[in-house]
Formats: structure tokens, C-alpha cells, sequence
């Protein structure tokens, strides 16, 4: 029950679980809870329970959204996509590009992009992602270099807890992570750049390190307003 408790920790509290009977009813599943999350503003993620390693690599071309999973707790998480996480993604994904053809490393820089990321304990898509085309000697093609988490609705602490799986269990191969986190219904943005926190003894998997934050705030209001999900 615990490894289940953290698994979906800091998750929206109206998430809803759907069992695995097949993958036309996962799609049903997900167009069902979209129209909630967009509609009616509810949780940006569905679960579907009891659904096998097997069945998760099959459809993993076809599942939609961005994709969580444990094998051990056979728990799937989907976060279900909309026009502000795309368009962000987009963005940032167009700006890496440019940026790298003026630095003249486009070449050398592999566009992982959603490529799933696995390991025996959770396989994860990040929202983009970047790494090295030829890689250093002892080198991993499992992990990117560079993770992006971009987060509509969620909370701070669901971002953080992203963030730190890339940085934490790559075991250094993820140098970095940054997070855009769009906030509803206020529309302010937050870009941060993340580091690994400082490992030790007693706490081998620690928090990430805000390195850099960028606050975007909407130009109409005069007085902008932050929600206590913000701070």
C-alpha cells in the first residue's frame, strides 16, 4: 500500500481509477475524464488499474497522452494532454531547435522527444527531451541528458515530484530538468531549471534544486493574483 501511496502521490484529489478490460475500454476511459478536465475543470489525469507490462507495450504507440507506469503495482497514469501543455511543449521544442542551429550543434544534438524512458520499477515519457547524438564513453541511450515536464494543472509538489524521478534515478545521466507549469484558472506561468539536490546517507533521493525561475504573468492583470497552489 505504501509503494502504491507513492506512486500516486500529489495527484489532483478528484482522479479517477478505471480497471483494464481491454484498450478500446482505456480510450473510452480517457475520453470520458478529458471531457471532465476540460469541460468541467477536473483532474488532468486518469488511472487505470491492473494493467499488465505486456498490454502497456503493445499499445505504446497508441496510448494517449503522457504515459506513467509501474510494472510492480501494474497502476498506469495517464496525463491527459489540451492546447496550453502542447502549445508550451511546442515552444520550448521549436526554441531548442533554433537555439542549437545558431550554436551550430544541430548535428550533434538527438530530439528524443516523448521516447519512453524504462526501468524495472516505472516507465515514464517526459514532455520533451535532448541528449547527446554520440554519446561519452559508458554512456546510456535509457536516459536523455535533458528532461521537460510540462505541467497543466498540477501542482508544484506533482512537478517536483517528476522532476526528481529524472534527476534522482538516472543516477547522473539527466544533468538537468525544467518544468513549465501553467496554472488555471490564473494563466501565470513558471519556467524553472533543475539540478539534482544534494545526496546523502539519510537521504539518497533528494529533492530537486531550483536553479533558475522564470515568472510569466498575464499582461492584463494590473495586480496579478497568486493562489496559494502557487507559492
Amino acid at each position: 500500500m505504501q509503494a502504491r501511496h507513492e506512486f500516486l502521490e500529489h495527484l489532483h484529489p478528484d482522479t479517477q481509477e478505471y480497471k483494464y478490460l481491454g484498450f478500446s475500454s482505456l480510450l473510452e476511459a480517457v475520453s470520458k475524464e478529458y471531457d471532465r478536465f476540460i469541460v468541467r475543470s477536473c483532474s488532468p489525469y486518469v488511472i487505470i488499474t491492473d494493467i499488465g507490462p505486456d498490454e502497456v507495450d503493445d499499445h505504446e504507440e497508441s496510448i494517449p497522452g503522457r504515459a506513467d507506469y509501474s510494472p510492480s503495482l501494474q497502476l498506469l497514469i495517464l496525463s491527459m494532454v489540451s492546447l496550453p501543455h502542447e502549445e508550451a511543449a511546442g515552444v520550448f521544442d521549436r526554441l531548442v531547435g533554433t537555439k542549437a542551429t545558431q550554436m551550430m550543434i544541430h548535428r550533434i544534438l538527438s530530439i528524443r522527444g516523448r521516447t519512453h524512458t524504462k526501468t524495472s520499477e516505472r516507465e515514464k515519457q517526459a514532455d520533451c527531451s535532448y541528449g547527446p547524438r554520440h554519446l561519452p564513453p559508458g554512456g546510456s541511450t535509457q536516459w536523455p541528458t535533458l528532461a521537460l515536464e510540462v505541467a497543466f494543472p498540477e501542482s508544484r509538489e506533482k512537478v517536483k515530484k517528476d522532476v526528481a524521478w529524472w534527476l534522482n534515478r538516472s543516477a547522473g545521466d539527466v544533468l538537468r530538468a525544467i518544468s513549465i507549469d501553467i496554472k488555471r484558472p490564473s494563466g501565470n506561468i513558471y519556467t524553472t531549471l533543475w539540478k539534482r539536490g544534494m545526496a546523502t546517507n539519510q537521504c539518497p533521493n533528494p529533492d530537486p534544486e531550483a536553479l533558475q525561475e522564470i515568472k510569466i504573468y498575464r499582461a492584463k492583470m494590473v495586480n496579478h493574483q497568486v493562489s496559494p497552489e502557487e507559492t
